[in-house]
């Protein structure tokens, strides 16, 4: 057994940081995996921007009475998409139609290979997973002219690439984050819907507008291969077989943990007992709320501020990009404060975050609903406010998850994963349903419908809601080491 180093000193404090590098660039790579999906989002207004054609003054002018808006004779650049309602939604809901199916299957990868081997080699060498992201993401706008089947096609390819990010940010947080330190990291893994948006919804938006919205695909699918190789060079799976990481970190990572909740994300889920469990359903319940209003903020918001508040495609990119700015900056205070305060108890603060988050973007939905818009930007604020207070629930359900789960939270968080795309996959068709000529009294019944989810499933996660670890993340191990035991003395009796 190794002697305890003495956590005051100064030298190895200064020297054992590099779990922030490690947090870091997992938050990029999962943020720009999950960009190469949602750049169709920020790409779409100029997709099916007529006025912006070749062929439009001579339409205008009845030179062209049946115009063929996505001609191959056309340029890439210069084609464009009508599509029927049910088509939108088969847009968007490709992408999470295809994660559901992987997301399992990426949990059974995760646990026999590690997340390290899982994203790196599965995903550089046999180019399965993350640059098949980046490759379905650049020849996106290639398989859109060629048929629409075929688009929906590399959509569903396209999800099958993200389907693993809340599990990565499960294992990650139980292997490199210190007990003390989980809100925080928690703040940042999750924080990857965020900064995708932040980064799509503007470059994307411009770069489409300005010089061709196939060129949003090629950006995003470059930088995508780029983090990739950054990712497989700085991770490793285990802080203590990391060549840049010295004992003083490890320990500080591991403190207050015990061995099986050290031991990472290659331990078998108890699987009756998980799903058994008040608190775990009660989190997925707060994950509907939570992700049917966030895909407002990807999928919906600029098509309202377009289509309802009458912005231009490249000021509706900046405008988007403003609450999710302020929803990343809210998830990184309560994730920090969460582990800092320490004037109320710890499901308090669960409580307390989540119920900012979700009542408080239910409030500010219900009032949207009342008003009419005159196009002022009293209208954009009451519609993207909930937007930004999303953000509190960092210190909410998924700390709880966490606290809860230990080192079973990389299966916890892949069903968080399964959650959000199912409540996201059926959003892409009812919300078109609900608002299919972006009239303000169809959004008036989005808003509505919004407001009563939040409020619904944060009851549910509050009167459920724990913050100590489960029994189930000692017991389970327990019986394990006993089983391994005993195997382990039936062989050296049948050996002697």
């Amino acid at each position: 057994m190794q002697p305890e180093i003495d956590m005051s000193d100064d030298l190895h404090m200064k020297k054992g940081r590099y779990r922030y590098v490690i947090l870091t660039i997992v938050g990029l790579h999962l943020s720009f995996v999950l960009a190469s999906v949602i750049t169709f989002n920020s790409a779409f207004v100029s997709m099916q921007d007529l006025s912006t054609s070749p062929l439009y003054p001579a339409v205008l002018n009845g030179t062209i009475l049946d115009p063929d808006w996505a001609s191959n004779d056309l340029p890439m650049s210069d084609r464009r998409f009508v599509w029927t309602p049910m088509m939108k939604a088969l847009s968007y809901a490709g992408a999470f139609g295809g994660n559901v199916v992987c997301v399992q299957p990426m949990v059974y990868v995760i646990r026999r290979f590690g997340v390290h081997r899982a994203m790196t080699f599965i995903g550089i060498y046999l180019f399965k997973l993350r640059l098949l992201g980046a490759f379905t993401c650049a020849f996106t706008p290639l398989a859109l002219s060629i048929s629409f089947g075929l688009f929906v096609f590399f959509r569903c390819v396209n999800g099958l690439t993200f389907s693993m990010l809340f599990t990565v940010a499960g294992v990650v947080c139980n292997d490199w984050a210190p007990l003390v330190e989980r809100g925080i990291f928690v703040a940042v893994l999750t924080g990857h819907v965020e900064i995708a948006a932040m980064f799509t919804m503007p470059v994307g938006g411009a770069v489409a507008s300005k010089i061709g919205w196939p060129y949003a695909f090629y950006l995003n699918g470059i930088i995508l291969a780029c983090i990739t190789g950054l990712f497989a060079f700085l991770y490793r799976d285990s802080p203590s077989k990391h060549p840049f990481v010295c004992e003083w970190e490890v320990q500080k990572i591991n403190r207050g943990k015990s061995k099986l909740q050290a031991s990472g994300s290659s331990a078998t889920p108890p699987y009756r007992a998980i799903f058994s469990s008040p608190v775990i359903w009660a989190s997925w319940v707060a994950v509907i709320g939570t992700f049917f209003v966030s895909q407002f903020t990807i999928t919906w918001s600029p098509i309202y501020l377009n289509k309802v508040l009458l912005y231009s495609p490249a000021m509706t990119g900046l405008i988007s990009v403003i609450p999710l700015v302020c929803q990343l900056l809210i998830k990184f205070f309560s994730g920090l404060m969460s582990d800092k305060l320490h004037c109320v108890d710890d499901v308090t603060k669960l409580r307390l975050f989540n119920s900012i988050a979700l009542v408080g973007g239910a409030v500010f939905f219900a009032v949207a609903s009342i008003i009419t818009p005159t196009t002022n930007w009293i209208d954009t604020f009451l519609c993207l406010a909930p937007v930004a207070l999303l953000g509190f629930h960092a210190g909410g359900y998924p700390k709880c998850l966490i606290m809860t789960s230990r080192q079973y939270s990389s299966f916890v968080m892949s069903v968080v994963q399964m959650v959000s795309c199912g409540t996201m996959f059926i959003g892409s068709f009812a919300i078109p349903l609900i608002a299919p000529d972006n009239s303000f009294d169809e959004w008036r019944k989005v808003f509505i419908l919004y407001a009563s989810m939040l409020v619904v499933t944060n009851t549910v996660f509050v009167i459920f809601a724990r913050a100590k670890a489960a029994s189930w993340t000692e017991e389970h191990g327990k019986r394990t080491n006993r089983v391994a035991s005993i195997d382990g003395n039936l062989s050296q009796v049948s050996s002697q």
